[in-house]
């Protein structure tokens, strides 16, 4: 037996105890002596009173809203200490009221499967075959720059606690590392200083539940109330408040929700998913036959997407890398030809948005910027609220240019619709800055630049760039 098959045997086989270490109290027999419903609620409500404390000082919730669920808190605790215990093996004591059990065949399958799925995407994904590199001349890993840069905007947030825009972008960069009490923090913040909108109230009560390791806790509940006031259709809080009745023993309810909300749902929606798992892993514990529930919708899947030909889509990565055995005259002529075959086909299917935006990126990559550009002008034509296709008109426009010409005036109304739709994209900054430096607006042209410039990693070559911008204006 090889070396390399005995490392993967051993590898497989620590997976799988590790993985089934954590299956195992997920395994356990819920038992038939729970403590009494009452005793128990009112223990978690301790518990809860607690929390708002903490939560207050993190500056997670604001003392009114901390008041608030004090309030409803203690209202719960006086329904509780009214209410008769339950006895062991009674219905109040049953659902719910313990932490919820994966079936024995998920858990062995996940045990079995997980495993083999990582050592699959590994074969696929990984190089296996490579020596093992020195720990000093790896290189840097990709979340860690993401911290930097997170720390950094989190800072710029200290010194201008009123953008909120900022809170928002630092709460779901938080939610992106895993630091879930950072983003409710942050999520907080921005609701504080005037984010408004039901998608945020939602995704503040994500936040606090993932901070609280899965569980809706008052506050996140109440985020959740403030979402579903604003629109009541909106799905995450619909989701959210569904798991919440399932985690204080209203499991039927639960289901019941999630059924409505399902049956609701787009078929192509990317959440439709989880609430599906969710039916079928409530129906399970119920008892119920999930297909039969009332209200359920039978969804036909989604057809598969046919595959465009090479002469549909233009080139992509995968064609440029097969062309680079070629010779540079076969090379050329290989892409070229698929560039023209893609701008033919357009001319019959001209709504063709992401057709003209290839189009767009081939023309530049072949240094042909005039085609370039009138290729993003289609596009832009199609896309005429789309931050990112009117900043890329606008890029292309310059390209096109002549040097030393006066930008034409295109360029300054195409970059004036893009910042109007989004003041603080960092290329609309820099491209906004030249647009006022060509009209002989030098003191507007500072303050974009400056602006950006903020935005940019010390010594990077950006940087620099506008360091030389900023130099070249005169002084005002």
């Amino acid at each position: 037996m090889s070396g390399e098959l005995l490392f993967w045997l051993a590898a497989g086989l620590l997976t799988a105890l590790a993985v089934l270490a954590l299956l195992r109290p997920l395994l356990a027999p819920r038992g038939d002596t729970a403590t009494a419903r009452a005793p128990y609620d009112l223990a978690v409500y301790r518990d809860q009173l607690a929390e708002i404390e903490r939560d207050v000082a993190r500056g997670v919730l604001t003392p009114e809203a901390a008041e608030a669920a004090r309030t409803e808190i203690e209202r719960r605790i006086l329904a509780a200490a009214d209410a008769p215990a339950h006895g062991p093996g009674s219905a109040a004591a049953g659902r719910g009221s313990a932490p919820r059990r994966l079936p024995k065949m998920l858990a062995g399958t996940i045990a079995v499967a997980l495993p083999l799925l990582a050592l699959g995407v590994y074969v696929q994904l990984g190089a296996p075959a490579l020596p093992g590199a020195p720990v000093a001349e790896r290189a840097v890993a990709t979340d860690d720059d993401m911290a930097v840069l997170v720390e950094q905007l989190a800072q710029r947030m200290a010194e201008r606690p009123d953008d909120v825009r900022g809170w928002l972008l630092l709460a779901r960069s938080y939610a992106s590392l895993g630091r879930y009490e950072d983003s409710a923090t942050a999520y907080a913040a921005a609701i504080a200083h005037g984010a408004e909108g039901a998608e945020v109230q939602s995704a503040y009560g994500e936040a606090l539940s993932a901070a609280a390791n899965g569980q809706i806790t008052v506050a996140a509940k109440m985020a959740f109330d403030a979402a579903l006031a604003q629109d009541p259709g909106e799905p995450r809080a619909r989701f959210y408040l569904a798991l919440a009745k399932a985690q204080t023993g209203n499991l039927d309810e639960a289901l019941a929700d999630w059924v409505t909300l399902e049956a609701e749902a787009p078929a192509d929606a990317p959440w439709r998913g989880a609430v599906t798992a969710q039916i079928e892993q409530a129906a399970a514990e119920l008892g119920l036959d999930a297909a039969a529930l009332p209200g359920r919708v039978a969804l036909a899947p989604l057809p598969e997407p046919a595959e465009p030909s090479l002469d549909e889509r233009g080139p992509d990565e995968a064609d440029m890398a097969a062309a680079a055995d070629m010779t540079p005259e076969e090379r050329d002529a290989f892409i070229r030809g698929m560039v023209a075959n893609l701008a033919a086909r357009l001319e019959t299917t001209p709504d063709d948005l992401g057709g003209w935006l290839r189009l767009a990126r081939a023309y530049g990559v072949l240094g042909e910027a005039e085609k370039s550009e009138e290729a993003w002008a289609r596009a832009a034509a199609l896309a005429p609220d789309d931050v990112d296709v009117l900043l890329g008109y606008a890029q292309a426009i310059r390209d096109a240019s002549v040097e030393e010409a006066p930008l034409p005036p295109e360029f300054g109304a195409t970059v004036a619709k893009a910042r109007a739709l989004d003041p603080e994209h960092p290329l609309g900054l820099y491209l906004g800055g030249l647009a006022e430096s060509a009209a002989g607006n030098a003191a507007a042209a500072r303050a974009l630049w400056e602006k950006l410039r903020a935005l940019l990693p010390e010594g990077s070559p950006e940087r620099a760039e506008i360091d030389a911008r900023l130099a070249g204006l005169p002084a005002s």
